[in-house]
């Protein structure tokens, strides 16, 4: 097959997945397919167009290489599609008698300890305008994962409480900061993609409306460009002028597939053939690796690295652990287990975030399924890029005061019918919302 006979199949394949997921009612603002169809074409679909316009490629990729990766790209959305558009069990929405709500009293208790943290390494950690290019010495992970924590307090505070101005407002100047620093562009992407998904069920919206998709079409736009936009800010060259600049050439490169963002196509089509050369497959044993992740390196200096699957299948030629290289999805499930793993586990995979879907709406809005839940959910486009073992970091490390809260809400003693130990008007709220 042609790479441009997989191009066509490929504008076969996802707008039939997206027809059928229309017509079968399944496309909802928080359903896991719209981010994976969105993320399908953003990455496969338009860097495969990049490549017949002559984009440079990732290591010498071959034509051979980008048509295997695309028709596994293909193979995987379909497989996905047929097990969300099977009919859910009647059991998956059946309500508990009981459900554990989000408890204002605990979001308090943890953000009088993450708040102060968080903001010293905040301050201590972020550059500011004109403060230059240079890198700061960072000894161990917490300390970038730290930074975080005064926009995660707010993220639980509009859960909580609502889109009040004296919210929104720092949350919004917390987002422009981070989208500024140049690095770590996860802090403004994803944290907006959880505000727009709060907004739209507080709404009782299941697609978003022109609001959220200006601000999510805004982001797609600008996140190729955020690394250039923090390069001046950093270097106190930042202007209009250079903005306008930055995120013209940021949607022609967006539209035309040569983002660098976009060659994780590529990454994965090479990591395709590295694996095959390699042997065997590797039956997930990078996962395993994650159970060191929580020791500091500082404590453990020869700790396993999270990219002992990537060096497994480097080489000289092709030294894929050194550029940091992204698998995608499809090409995890396929370096752990081959085939098998695309089709087999790509089912699975479905069935199980449908039926996460399904318990968070079913428990309700304010419940701590349903708050565990969005927080998957704006992750679901960095799962489907680096793949299914980001999850655990995402979860209780990334996102460790909100898993805190959700943990402990779980386990904290049921309130009374009238809401007592709730915050006034939020036991209302929520039996409205129910």
């Amino acid at each position: 097959m042609s790479l441009a006979d997989a191009i066509l199949l490929d504008s076969i394949v996802w707008p039939l997945c997206g027809a059928l997921l229309v017509l079968g009612k399944r496309l909802t603002a928080t359903h896991p397919a719209s981010m994976y169809l969105i993320f399908h074409v953003l990455v496969f679909s338009s860097r495969s167009w990049g490549l017949v316009g002559g984009a440079d490629r990732f290591m010498q990729m071959t034509d051979a290489e980008a048509v295997r990766a695309l028709v596994m790209a293909d193979v995987l959305l379909a497989v996905l599609t047929a097990s969300w558009l099977l009919p859910a069990p009647a059991r998956w929405d059946e309500r508990p008698a009981s459900v554990k709500p989000m408890n204002p009293s605990v979001f308090l208790a943890v953000s009088i300890v993450a708040l102060p943290i968080g903001l010293y390494f905040l301050a201590t950690n972020t550059y500011t305008a004109g403060s230059g290019l240079q890198d700061r010495a960072i000894s161990t992970s917490y300390e970038i994962f730290a930074i975080t924590w005064p926009g995660l307090v707010l993220l639980a505070a509009v859960y909580l409480y609502g889109f009040r101005w004296y919210l929104v407002g720092p949350l919004a100047a917390y987002l422009l900061f981070m989208g500024l620093q140049g690095e770590g562009r996860f802090r403004l992407i994803l944290p907006s993609i959880l505000v727009a998904q709060i907004y739209l069920d507080r709404k009782g919206r299941k697609l978003p409306d022109l609001r959220v998709l200006v601000l999510l079409g805004a982001l797609v736009v600008a996140f190729p460009g955020l690394d250039a936009l923090g390069e001046s800010y950093r270097t106190g060259t930042l202007s209009t002028s250079s903005v306008v600049k930055t995120l013209t050439e940021s949607f022609g490169d967006l539209s035309g597939g040569t983002t660098s963002d976009q060659q994780i196509f590529d990454q994965f089509a090479v990591s395709l053939t590295l694996s095959d050369e390699l042997g065997h497959p590797q039956y997930g044993r990078h996962f395993v690796d994650l159970l060191a992740l929580p020791i500091p390196r500082p404590l453990w200096p020869d700790k396993p690295a999270t990219n002992e699957h990537l060096i497994a299948i480097s080489t000289v030629h092709r030294p894929l652990a050194e550029v940091g290289t992204v698998f995608t999805l499809p090409g995890e499930l396929y370096t752990d287990w081959r085939w098998p793993g695309v089709v087999i586990l790509g089912f699975a995979l479905g069935r199980f975030l449908l039926w996460i879907y399904h318990r968070a709406y079913t428990l309700g809005y304010g419940s701590v399924g349903h708050f565990v839940y969005l927080l998957l959910a704006a992750f679901f486009v960095q799962t489907f890029r680096d793949g299914l073992s980001t999850l655990p970091i995402f979860l209780l490390v990334e996102n460790a005061p909100l898993m805190a809260m959700a943990l402990i809400s779980l386990h904290w003693k049921q309130p009374k019918p009238e809401g007592h130990g709730l915050a006034p008007g939020y036991a209302a709220w929520l039996r409205s919302r129910a």
